[in-house]
């Protein structure tokens, strides 16, 4: 089993999205790349982790003891700062059910130390499909969980945030993936930040 996942699973985030296939770490020419030459690590990491960028966003221009909730992606490993799951599904330590609004939402983790969101819009219920153009991600946000939620849903709550403003867009929107600070005060917000560009 090993030596077929060695060989047979894919090994690029590239492949893995034509194929609707979770990659692999066992490349192990890429593997000893890495490890002998550190310089490349990043440039390894941002071609087959599509959530590596904005966590390393969060991890030069975040504070070292503001919380992340990760949205639609469980993978933390990389994030020098505390995590936690937010979808419903992965984790019930967030009470969805006595939650009315983005207002209580955003108060409970604002009390618990969380100040950044990471949704990765790849692995959304909604996507059929990886997000294939860097510039979706803001579009995708909006249509996805603003103008689509239900109320009754979780996600509901998300975009309740966002549409008050508690939660706005970083500069950080790149490989399908997306960062809001969570700002926690009802304000004339846009989703969009008024000034910025994607991560390079």
């Amino acid at each position: 089993l090993m030596a077929w996942a060695i060989f047979s699973l894919p090994t690029s985030s590239r492949v893995a999205r034509e194929t609707r296939m979770m990659p692999t770490a066992l490349a192990l020419g890429d593997v000893l790349k890495s490890a002998t030459e550190p310089d490349s690590r990043d440039q390894y990491l941002t071609q087959r982790l599509d959530v590596f960028l904005a966590m390393d966003w969060i991890n030069r221009n975040t504070p070292s003891s503001a919380g992340v909730v990760l949205y639609e992606d469980v993978r933390g490993f990389y994030l020098d700062r505390p995590y936690l799951w937010g979808n419903r599904e992965h984790s019930s330590y967030i009470p969805y059910d006595r939650m009315k609004n983005g207002v209580d939402l955003t108060a409970w983790l604002r009390a618990r130390g969380y100040r950044y969101v990471l949704i990765n819009l790849n692995l959304s219920a909604k996507n059929s499909r990886m997000v294939q153009t860097d510039g979706q991600e803001l579009e995708l946000l909006r249509s996805w969980y603003v103008e689509e939620a239900t109320p009754g849903q979780w996600q509901y709550l998300l975009a309740d945030a966002m549409r008050r403003g508690l939660w706005i867009a970083t500069t950080a929107h790149t490989h399908g993936v997306i960062v809001l600070e969570i700002v926690g005060e009802e304000a004339n917000t846009r989703i969009v930040p008024s000034a910025g560009r994607n991560l390079p």
